[in-house]
């Protein structure tokens, strides 16, 4: 063992002085060529995680969203063309400041509507349709639902057509039943309410 560490002490430390033999003395190694402390390297982080980078890959500060569009308000049925499009406009750029993805961005504008326009969406698309749509996909979809009165004709159609998947609960059936009578702006013959 002393002779595997005498050579490495020889061959890394710039060698070992011992002392002639029959001195008396036991060998003892002088350090000749060790570095000062004061020269030593210091550690630098790679050049490839930057700020930015380490940002994202460790985020040591919680990110805060910020308020809702201002402007406004939700997406209502009947509000006009120009009004709408100043609503998308501001979602639109709130979803790109949250940075909101496809799974997420679709459920987000569905808050950003009122109770009926909801009701259209869901009779239209489903909640687990629509809830895949990206921000601008989801903004069509109320377009579609905000924007333009349909044909009663049409409504109508729709509704007699509408039928219960096998897939489809029995509560979310009756809802996409509602949602369309709504549509469709029936009235009861004999009282006149809806």
């Amino acid at each position: 063992m002393a002779q595997y560490l005498q050579g490495l002490m020889e061959e890394g430390m710039g060698g070992v002085e011992t002392p002639p033999a029959g001195s008396g003395r036991v060998g003892t190694a002088a350090w000749s060529n060790l570095p000062p402390y004061h020269n030593a390297t210091r550690y630098t982080p790679s050049p490839d995680i930057t700020p930015a980078t380490q940002q994202q890959l460790w985020p040591t500060t919680r990110q805060h969203r910020p308020p809702p569009p201002p402007g406004p308000g939700g997406a209502t049925v009947g509000m006009s063309p120009a009004t709408f499009e100043a609503w998308a406009t501001s979602v639109e750029d709130y979803s790109s400041i949250c940075g909101w993805a496809a799974p997420t961005a679709a459920p987000y504008v569905r808050l950003l509507c009122n109770t009926e326009v909801q009701q259209r969406i869901d009779a239209r698309l489903g909640k687990q349709v629509f809830r895949q749509l990206s921000t601008t996909e989801a903004i069509d979809v109320v377009r579609s639902v905000v924007i333009g009165t349909r044909c009663i004709i049409g409504a109508w159609a729709e509704f007699f057509s509408l039928a219960q998947a096998s897939s489809d609960s029995v509560c979310a059936y009756i809802s996409q039943c509602r949602a369309k009578a709504n549509e469709c702006g029936f009235r009861c013959p004999e009282c006149q309410c809806p």
